[in-house]
This record gives C-alpha cells, structure tokens and sequence, in this order.
C-alpha cells in the first residue's frame, strides 16, 4: 500500500513540477492576455518562470482591440510583469485604449530604448520600468494619477523625465 502511494506522490509530482506556469489564458497575433473581465483583457506575461525572455522580441505593438474566439475584447491595461525579462525587446507602441501599466511591466527589458505612454493611462505600477537600462527619456501624460515607487530603479542610461504639472 505504501509503495502504491509512493507511485502515485512521484506521478503527481512529476506531472506538476514539469509543468509551465502559464500566465495567460489567451493568445493572439503573438500577444499573450489575461481576460480581466467580460469585455476586457490585459497584456500578460506568457509564463513565470525565466523562460519568458524570448516570449516578445523586437518592436511589439499592442492593439486596442482583439477578436479572440468570435468576440472583441478592449485591451485596457499592461499587466504585472508582462514583458518580464523581454531582453529582445526593443520597443512598445501602447495604444490610447490603455489606462494603466501595472508593477513591474517592463522590468528588465534592457533594450527597450524609448517608450511613449499615452494620455489615456491614469496610472504607473511600482518598478514599471526597473532595469531598462537603455531607456534615455520619458515624457509622463498630463492623465497620471500615480507614480509607483522605483519606476525607473536600475534605468542607467535616463537622462530626462518629463512630469507634468498639476
């Protein structure tokens, strides 16, 4: 009895320890998203674990929409560590439909050069561009609400930040 149990702990085991932590529940056009609600989604990062360095490369451009399945989702947000590690990344055009980058959405994307984020985004997530250590300037909307702390910890190339006034 106990060697059957033993079996069954090892398959179980096996089984989930060789398993990808996928962080995403759909994918379209080489984007992965996160469905936040029924008529939304967010940019999510393919999977936790460092094997999501070669999950975006190059210039990505995110849509303001995506038909997925038959129905059209808004994609209204960038999410907790989506472009983790991208370290082929090299650019990002964020579209006006997004209203926040959440926590550690580009950290360490150490290629990305320059990013433009669009007046529709209320909010930046802590570390949201920790270690982009290539981006030289940013120019932050009028729209922004809040700034997390150490957005832009490790980014050794940035020269200028542009914050708007109230």
């Amino acid at each position: 009895m106990k060697q059957a149990y033993f079996k069954l702990l090892v398959a179980f085991i096996g089984v989930f320890c060789g398993a990808k932590a996928f962080a995403y529940d759909c994918e379209v056009d080489g984007i992965y998203y996160y469905r936040i609600s029924a008529t939304e989604l967010e940019v999510a990062n393919k999977v936790f674990s460092d094997q999501n360095r070669s999950a975006y490369t190059g210039a990505v451009t995110i849509p303001s929409t995506v038909t997925y399945m038959g129905k059209t989702f808004n994609v209204v947000s960038i999410g907790e560590y989506a472009f983790r590690d991208c370290v082929g990344l090299t650019s990002v055009s964020i579209p006006s439909s997004i209203k926040s980058i959440k926590s550690f959405a580009f950290y360490n994307c150490s290629q990305v050069a320059n990013l433009t984020i669009p007046a529709s985004v209320s909010s930046i997530g802590m570390g949201a561009f920790e270690g982009c250590s290539t981006l030289a300037s940013m120019v932050i909307p009028n729209g922004i609400a809040t700034i997390g702390d150490e957005t832009f910890y490790g980014c050794t190339s940035l020269k200028s930040v542009v914050i708007p006034t109230r």
